[in-house]
């Protein structure tokens, strides 16, 4: 209740982007607002703190707003003029502490096996019933021509 008309506006596009942010990531995104000073934010000098870790927060994504005036955006006019109710929620204006596009990468097994095939040595870190079953899987393998044949009937485990 306390913020002006402009940081509610900008508060409504934070809530939406955490809300969406899953489908939004990685893409280009067009926000249609009928309020026209959210454009402008970015180019504002002098703003508290909280605008500026909204928009650096906006930063993340590839979104581009644009000014419709209410009575073109008809979605958003209605959605301004709806009857709360008085339970108040606490609208989460901080986006979750989590790692977008993180990968694990695990080595697989049969890696072992083709660098013993050409260069006939075993990785330091592996332990000895890693190197002894490497070995042994050996003679199901073959490496020709630059591509790994499967010859036997072992499955690796």
């Amino acid at each position: 209740m306390n913020y002006t008309v402009t940081e509610k506006e900008v508060l409504a596009v934070i809530y939406t982007i955490n809300k969406f942010r899953h489908y939004i990531t990685g893409y280009p995104v067009v926000l249609y607002t009928d309020h026209s000073a959210i454009k402008y934010l970015t180019n504002k000098p002098i703003m508290n703190g909280r605008v500026t870790r909204w928009l650096i927060l906006l930063q993340e994504f590839d979104i581009t707003i644009k000014d419709r005036p209410g009575k073109e955006n008809l979605v958003a006019n209605f959605l301004s003029q709806v009857q709360r109710t008085n339970d108040a929620v606490e609208v989460e204006d901080q986006f979750p502490d989590e790692h977008l596009f993180t990968m694990t990468v695990k080595t697989p097994w049969y890696i072992y096996v083709v660098n013993y095939l050409v260069v006939g040595k075993l990785p330091k870190q592996l332990t000895p019933k890693e190197r002894k079953l490497i070995v042994q899987c050996n003679t199901w393998f073959s490496w020709i021509g630059g591509y790994l044949f499967h010859t036997g009937a072992y499955a690796y485990r």
